[in-house]
């Protein structure tokens, strides 16, 4: 039967980076250095700018409630003068008996009686109230509910609210303390909810804080871009310090792969190569390796060159032993073949002759091997491995007969049998 050869076994390479590869190609020292700071200050700026962030975001906050308050505190006061003007204007008008018709005194036409203010709640108009701010007045009595609501708009003017707008303040404002309630129609604002004493109504004041949170955007790409240019400056400043740091380990090893593509199995080795000076003084890491690389280069080098000494020793000494062997030999060969040339006329016995052909082959075959040590000697490698057909059967019967004659006392017997050639 025969054998088949083992099927080979196909390795699968993680590192086949072609097109359609899944795998992230391996980067450099350099490369991931960069990327690492580079990583590092965009998580420092990414967390700075959330902290600042959150501070001016709770700073803009905590101002829109003081002021928040101030508004509703100049609009009650606005409230309360005008409540105080309007009694004493009607106080007047019964004493005078001026009262106009439909029962309202002079100056309580409107928020103070300008007849452009018709419908303003009352202390919206006061002064110092800031486009954006917002009044809501409820009134509950026995009979029935009123409400009265306006804004300041951008341009000064007073605005209604929409219902939709109106409902989410009453369902969202509390008199605890100031929310954020998400209009419709307005935006979001910041409201707080108070109760006017004097008229048992329920007063709800509100800032938009639209304007803070367009500051907070603004900051926000303000810090973006200021953390794209910084990124982008450190990146260009990290790759240039890095290549500068990097300089001396590259030269390290450019020096230990010019030593790698030296042929060092043989032969006499000198390896030159070294790592500069100026690399090794350094008293950081890349000198601490360089100055590693040269004890090792160097013992490198002392160990191949005893070896060679060694190797030409070992050669030196069988090629002496050669030469003193091949003149022996050759008297060896000289005298047996001098004997069976003289004996062939006489009668020697059978036992004899055949002691000389096997001390004439014996020598024949011991100087094949002197010259072959002498060759190995020479060329350090001997001769190629040469594939010859041997006579079994001479070869055993020399080696019975050689047994033979070293112990005459011992039965030596030689079966030989004839085997079929293999398929």
């Amino acid at each position: 039967m025969s054998q088949q050869p083992a099927p080979t076994r196909q390795r699968m390479s993680l590192r086949s980076w072609g097109p359609g590869s899944l795998l992230t190609p391996p980067r450099s020292l350099r490369t991931r250095l960069v990327v690492g700071v580079l990583g590092l200050v965009l998580v420092m700026a990414a967390v700075m700018s959330s902290f600042s962030t959150v501070s001016l975001r709770h700073t803009l906050m905590a101002r829109t409630d003081s002021q928040l308050m101030a508004a509703a505190q100049r609009a009650a006061d606005k409230r309360h003068d005008l409540t105080q003007e309007a009694r004493k204007a009607s106080d007047e008008a019964v004493q005078e008996g001026t009262e106009k018709p439909g029962g309202q005194p002079d100056g309580a036409g409107g928020a103070d009686g300008d007849p452009g203010k018709q419908g303003v709640p009352p202390g919206l108009d006061a002064a110092g109230q800031s486009p954006g701010t917002l009044t809501l007045i409820t009134a509950q009595t026995s009979a029935s509910s009123s409400e009265a609501a306006a804004y300041i708009d951008k341009d000064g003017h007073y605005a209604a609210i929409s219902k939709e707008d109106c409902r989410l303040l009453l369902s969202k404002a509390t008199e605890d303390h100031p929310v954020t309630v998400h209009l419709h129609h307005l935006g979001t604002y910041r409201v707080v909810a108070t109760r006017d004493e004097a008229s048992g109504s329920t007063v709800i004041t509100g800032l938009s804080l639209e304007g803070d949170k367009g500051l907070i955007r603004t900051q926000l790409l303000i810090e973006l871009a200021v953390a794209l240019v910084g990124a982008l400056v450190v990146a260009l400043a990290g790759r240039t310090m890095v290549r500068s740091a990097l300089a001396p380990l590259e030269r390290v090893a450019r020096t230990a792969h010019r030593v790698a593509s030296q042929p060092l199995e043989r032969g006499e080795v000198s390896i030159e190569d070294r790592v500069e000076k100026a690399d090794l003084d350094s008293s950081a890491e890349v000198g601490q390796v360089g100055g590693a690389l040269n004890t090792l280069l160097g013992h490198v080098e002392s160990a191949l060159t005893a070896r060679q000494r060694s190797e030409t020793q070992v050669r030196q000494f069988v090629a002496d032993a050669s030469h003193e062997l091949r003149t022996p030999l050759a008297s060896i060969r000289g005298y047996t073949e001098l004997i069976r040339r003289e004996g062939a006329d006489a009668d020697l016995p059978e036992e004899a002759t055949y002691a000389l052909e096997r001390v004439h082959s014996e020598s024949v075959r011991m100087t094949a091997l002197v010259e072959d040590l002498l060759l190995l000697a020479r060329l350090d490698a001997g001769r190629e491995l040469r594939r010859e057909e041997v006579d079994l059967v001479g070869l055993l019967v020399d080696t019975v007969a050689d047994a033979r004659a070293a112990g005459p006392d011992h039965d030596w017997r030689l079966d030989l049998a004839v085997l079929e050639p293999p398929a």
